[in-house]
């Protein structure tokens, strides 16, 4: 039930070319509101039912002064796997950023406001943790409310060399508990059946992330990048009792960003590793014997191929890759891909769209089937996804 930026440690390090210069942290100067809709559909093969998710994310940015800014972000969402359905609104976050040092050193400051849905039922809760939160997927809102949270973060920039780049950050998010859930069970004795409801405080464990960088500028129209990030992670609770722990994650990312005339390329790499959980077992805590975590590997490119009068058309490129985990399960592989276009339409609005398509299959043979006899090709099952997203970006 962790909700993490994708790209928080690598966009702390992605300075941009700008008339020869390096801007050490960029930061827009002018008010925006952007608002997007967004289609994700996923089918397993042998499965009946295709899990679906309509999401319109909504950012407002402020700059107040050169210095300090302010953004706004929601995600209402409408999920769908066959007779599961959720729908409603996720948590917003208001974070606070402020640049020092002639923009080599920057703090923020965050507040997620508990808006997000939460006391979720048992076939809205089955939703959650079998399909959206899946990291395969992808989807735009995996988790809905997560109650009060507060992160605090810090990232300085220092240039070593005229042509390389060091930064450095560090983060902390602290939660408070909520109620994920509101289940009902149902149990029969002497011929007569008994219906219990049970609401349950959970608090997901407070993490400190920790950022490592290098930008190091080839050419003049080149960047080589390399960011690194570890977290921590806390105990989960449950009605103030620890019940879990998860590994310690980390998680490297290599860019190469080539800008020529007005078009680019920009390839991304991306290398996740998580530990063994903890579980309470009696009174004590104690590693799992088989890490549930398989090894990740995603890559991204994004081609600027067609620049034309207010607008540009990209192709987009992307593979993920998941290892097996210790059990022999939870493996996939995927490609896709597909294109974009942003369109100026006014004076202060731009218009995007894009469209991509991915096939693949997920390894899902395990250790006991394994030993039952069944090979890969049995347990191999294709998977097919799609996305549409358009959006609007008006400038204020």
């Amino acid at each position: 039930m962790r909700l993490l930026n994708r790209w928080m440690g690598f966009l702390l390090l992605f300075p941009v070319l700008a008339g020869g210069q390096i801007s050490l942290f960029p930061q827009e100067d002018q008010a925006y509101i952007w608002t997007e809709g967004c289609l994700q559909m996923w089918r397993i093969q042998g499965s009946v039912n295709a899990v679906s998710q309509v999401a319109f994310p909504l950012t407002l940015y402020v700059p107040f002064t050169d210095q300090i800014s302010m953004t706004m972000t929601h995600i209402p969402a409408y999920s769908k796997w066959g007779d599961h359905v959720l729908k409603g609104f996720s948590d917003t976050w208001v974070q606070g950023t402020y640049l020092g040092g002639n923009d080599r050193w920057m703090l923020n400051l965050g507040m997620g406001i508990p808006t997000g849905k939460t006391r979720l039922d048992n076939t809205e809760m089955e939703l959650t943790q079998n399909m959206l939160t899946r990291s395969i997927y992808a989807f735009r809102l995996p988790v809905y409310g997560q109650g009060f949270c507060f992160k605090a973060g810090a990232a300085m920039a220092y240039p070593l060399t005229p042509k390389l780049v060091l930064g450095l950050g560090g983060q902390v998010l602290l939660r408070s508990p909520y109620f994920p859930m509101s289940y009902s069970y149902s149990y029969s004795s002497a011929g007569q059946t008994t219906v219990k409801q049970t609401d349950v405080k959970y608090k997901a464990g407070n993490e400190a992330v920790v950022q490592l960088g290098l930008d190091y500028r080839a050419g003049e129209n080149t960047k080589l990048m390399l960011d690194g990030i570890v977290t921590q992670y806390g105990r989960d609770m449950l009605d103030g009792n620890e019940i879990y722990g998860s590994g310690l994650k980390t998680l490297f990312t290599g860019g190469v960003y080539h800008q020529y005339d007005e078009l680019y390329v920009l390839g991304l790499l991306t290398y996740r590793k998580s530990g063994k959980h903890e579980l309470l077992q009696g009174l004590e805590f104690a590693r799992a014997d088989r890490n549930l975590n398989g090894d990740q590997l995603e890559a991204e490119i994004v081609w600027k191929a067609i620049a034309f009068r207010d607008g540009q058309f990209c192709i987009l490129g992307n593979g993920r890759f998941y290892g097996r985990n210790e059990n022999d399960n939870a493996g996939a592989s995927i490609f896709g891909g597909g294109f974009g276009v942003d369109y100026k339409i006014a004076s202060r609005t731009v218009m995007n769209l894009h469209i991509k398509y991915w096939g693949g299959n997920l390894k899902d043979a395990d250790r006991e089937k394994r030993l039952a006899g069944e090979t890969d090709a049995d347990l191999i099952r294709n998977i097919e996804g799609m996305e549409v997203a358009w959006g609007l970006k008006f400038t204020l």
